[in-house]
């Protein structure tokens, strides 16, 4: 997602007001001149539907994340992963790296267990 992306969708999208919006931008900037690792979107090559939706997986793909929380399930579901639960849970296979997509319900669950399901591919 680039910066004036980032500042549209929080402004007119999820109405933070100009001043905060401002001050996330520049903080992001900060740490971008300090020389810190930030993603901040895919590049949008993954074959998916909504084109935000392809950004936020590849940054999860980027980032070597763990796990993709998200309310919004179905639209993450593409030829790359494997349904384990219906609009629950689906594992995201890359050739470099495997990842969790889960529903924010489910995900609650875990956490209340107190563990998480290995990366398993069938």
């Amino acid at each position: 997602m680039r910066v004036n992306r980032l500042s549209k969708v929080l402004e007119k999208d999820l109405g933070v007001s100009p001043l905060a919006t401002m001050m996330y931008i520049n903080a992001i900037r900060g740490y971008a001149q300090l020389g810190v690792s930030l993603t901040l979107g895919g590049t949008g090559v993954t074959p998916m539907q909504d084109t935000e939706d392809v950004h936020v997986l590849e940054t999860a793909l980027s980032g070597r994340a763990n796990l993709l929380v998200t309310a919004n399930f179905k639209d993450f579901l593409c030829d790359d992963t494997q349904l384990i639960i219906p609009q629950r849970h689906a594992i995201h296979i890359a050739p470099n790296h495997r990842f969790h997509i889960v529903h924010p319900y489910l995900m609650m669950d875990w956490l209340h267990q107190g563990q998480m399901p290995e990366l398993v591919q069938n």
